[in-house]
Order: structure tokens, then sequence, then C-alpha cells
């Protein structure tokens, strides 16, 4: 069947669909999503007939497009039911001579890479735009002149990024990093080589001995998944408070109590932060606090609560190495705490953090640790830090090596805790 027929059936599908709901797309709010596929099969059913279309299996495909269409992701639904495909992108292509916006191209992230997905038939910038509205719709968003960028979540729990032509002059541009409920475990990460059995152990040790953590690591690194799987480590019946911007943990403890930032609604009220539900949180008496992401006021309540009564704490932090994790932490509790000093920061950091963990996805899509860090403490002016481990050599036929150096301070809280400890794990070369 002719693209150009298909189009004309869904567009009078879809026009009907219109009629009988009484609403446009963008007020997907107000569809019974329930009674909706069924309204669609027998409007679809009625219009291939007046086509002439018999034929079930094209009139299967257009009825799952339409109500894609209605209440999924339109032509991007296909790459959203994928288990391979990890991220979504709709990347604007350019303008025309005439000033039309060229149809803007899909692409999408599978096994690490960064793919065409020409099988994905975007009909228009206009159709992108559209769905745009309908995902800002859903989720109290806008994005348009007066709001040209969006960050929202799905309801599957998929974080998307959107911008506007106003901002984005080649056009509409869409980004969803797509919700895992299948987290890999530690496990999972030593056997896919993204860290080496003794790093294995040595972290699970850690963890166990209330070590507190910061994994630190670009975009894209995997960064979430480290901090999840990490925490998989934390005792059972230990109560834990988890906050983030958009839930992604799944942590498996008796107690866990989550805490998911609000941003502010379309009129700009509402909003909650990250730095708000640190403080309550701490009033709730948790054994271990785990945030997502620190990147704002909450970097330091969180190195405060590292060294007030909630050790054994984790959170992530956006930077490109080990050094530039510090730099950032000083920076971000500098503009917070504008009447610290700098040695008065680096103090609490030496006093805070135990172990960095700095996570890197390299060319090829290749996720692994990276380097695993000790913070001794503090002296001369400077936080006190001996690398354990690293990666070296290519990102393919690389390997983690052990520095040789034996974390005393780390020693002493894992002996403390009756966790185990092997000298043997931080000699130098391949274990």
């Amino acid at each position: 069947m002719a693209d150009e027929t298909i189009f004309r059936i869904k567009e009078r599908i879809r026009q009907e669909m219109r009629d009988l709901l009484g609403v446009t797309m963008a007020d997907g709010g107000a569809i019974d999503r329930q009674a909706l596929p069924a309204q669609i099969d027998s409007v679809a059913h009625e219009v291939c007939a007046d086509f002439g279309i018999s034929d079930e299996n094209w009139i299967g495909y257009i009825i799952k497009s339409t109500i894609d269409d209605f209440i999924g992701l339109g032509p991007l639904q296909p790459l959203q039911d994928d288990p391979k495909v990890a991220e979504i992108f709709i990347d604007p292509v350019g303008v025309e001579p005439n000033g039309t916006f060229i149809t803007p191209v899909a692409r999408a992230e599978v096994d690490g890479q960064i793919v065409d997905c020409p099988g994905i038939d975007l009909v228009s910038h206009d159709e992108v735009g559209r769905l745009i509205g309908r995902i800002a719709e859903e989720a109290n968003r806008r994005c348009d002149d007066s709001f040209p960028e969006m960050d929202a979540t799905l309801a599957d729990g998929s974080r998307v990024h959107a911008a506007h032509p106003k901002v984005s002059p080649n056009g509409w541009s869409l980004n969803i990093r797509k919700f895992s409920k299948d987290k890999l475990t530690a496990e999972d990460l030593l056997e896919r080589g993204a860290m080496s059995e003794p790093m294995y152990m040595f972290l699970k040790s850690a963890v166990k001995a209330r070590a507190n953590f910061i994994i630190s690591g670009g975009t894209g690194s995997g960064k979430t998944t480290m901090l999840n799987a990490l925490s998989a480590f934390i005792g059972y019946n230990e109560r834990v408070v988890t906050i983030e911007d958009t839930r992604e943990l799944q942590l498996k403890q008796r107690i866990v109590i989550p805490r998911v930032a609000c941003p502010p609604n379309s009129e700009g009220k509402g909003e909650f932060t990250m730095h708000e539900l640190l403080v309550g949180a701490l009033r709730e008496r948790p054994d271990r606090i785990v945030v997502g992401e620190c990147r704002d006021d909450e970097t330091y309540e969180m190195l405060q609560a590292m060294q007030t009564g909630h050790d054994g704490s984790l959170t992530t932090i956006h930077a490109n190495d080990c050094a530039g994790a510090f730099t950032r932490i000083e920076n971000m509790i500098l503009k917070s705490q504008g009447n610290m000093t700098m040695e008065a920061i680096r103090r609490q950091i030496g006093a805070a953090i135990d172990v960095v963990v700095q996570v890197k996805r390299w060319r090829g899509g290749y996720r692994r640790i990276e380097s695993i860090t000790a913070v001794e403490g503090f002296s001369d002016g400077n936080v006190t830090r001996n690398e354990l481990f690293h990666w070296e050599g290519s990102p393919e036929n690389g390997r983690h090596v052990a520095t040789g150096y034996q974390p005393a301070r780390l020693k002493e809280k894992i002996l403390d805790a009756d966790a185990e400890y092997d000298p043997r794990w931080f000699e130098g070369g391949v274990w």
C-alpha cells in the first residue's frame, strides 16, 4: 500500500476520532484511554472499507499506529517498545530556502551506539511539535515561546527533554531516555567487564562498612546504574531515603522511602527542590540517604549528612574525572555557602567522602569504571586522596589494574564493621 494512501487513511481516522471525542490531539488528557482502542478499531474498519482496504494486516497496522498517535508516542512508539533501545533522539535538520522546516531525523542508542532509524516515519516537523505538545500537556509542562525548553517524565518513568524552535533554530528537538525496569546489578557489571573482581569485592565491603560514596561521570556514562548497583549492598533491614529529580532508583531493601523533586508547573508554582527534600529527609532518621545527583545547594547538605549520623550515604555528580569531581563539589558548596573558606570546604570534603568511583562511556559504547579513589582526609590545604584502581589500555582491549596502594582509613572502617578486607585486592597489576 502506498505511503500516501496510508497517510490519507490515518488523517481521515484522526479527524473522525477528533469529531467523536470532541478533543484535539493536544487535549490527550481528556481521552478515555481504556475505551479508545475499541473506538479507533471501529472507526478504522469503516474508513478502510471506504478506501477499499480489506487486508486485516494493513488494517491492524493502521489501528496500532493511530492508537500510538493518540496515547503513545506516535511514530516513535516502536522505538519506545523495543527493549534494545536505550535512548531516542529526534534531531532537527534545518530550514528550506522558503523558510519551511525540514522533517527531523530519528536516531536511537542501541547497544551503546547511536544509529539512524530509517524505518521511523516522521511525517513532518509539525508532527514532532504536536507530539511534544501532547507530552507537555500530559506532564503539566509547557514547551512554547515562553518556555522554550522542557524537562518532563513519561508515565513509564522515561525522561524527556525537548527544545522549541525559538532556541533550536533548525527545528523541534526531542530526547527520550527510556526507563529501564531491569536494572543491572553489580554482578552484571562484573560479568560485563565494567569492574574487576577485586574492585567488586572492595566496593561490596566498603558499602557494607558504611563508607560514603561519590559516583562521578559524564552524561550517559552509567552513574545511576552504578549507584543502583552499589545500593544493593546496603543491609536489607536498613531504613533508606532516596532523593531524585526523576525516579530511577530501584532499591530492594525492606524500608525504602522515595522522595522525588517537583519542578514548577506551567504557571511557575509548586516547585519543591532536591535541597528541600534532603533537609526534610534528615528529620526522618534514615540509616542512609541515597541522592540521585548532587548538582546545587543539596551538595553541602549531603556532606553534612555524611558526617552527622548518616554515614554510608551515596550520590552521583557530573564530572569527567576524579579531580573534576572534587572541583565541582568545591564550587557548588562555595556557591551555596559563600561565607566558607576554601580550606574549610576541603576539610569537610576530606572528612565526609570516603570513595570516589569514576565511570566513563568510551567510544564504541563501552561503559565501565575508569578509576576508584580513596579519600584519606585533609593535609596541607588539600583533600588527601589516592587512586586504588584504574583502567589501563584501549577501550576495547584494556584492563582494570590495582595501583598497589592500601587505603588506611577505609581499611580501618571495613575491619571495624567486620566486613571482608583482603590486602591482595590492592596489589599492583592484574589480580
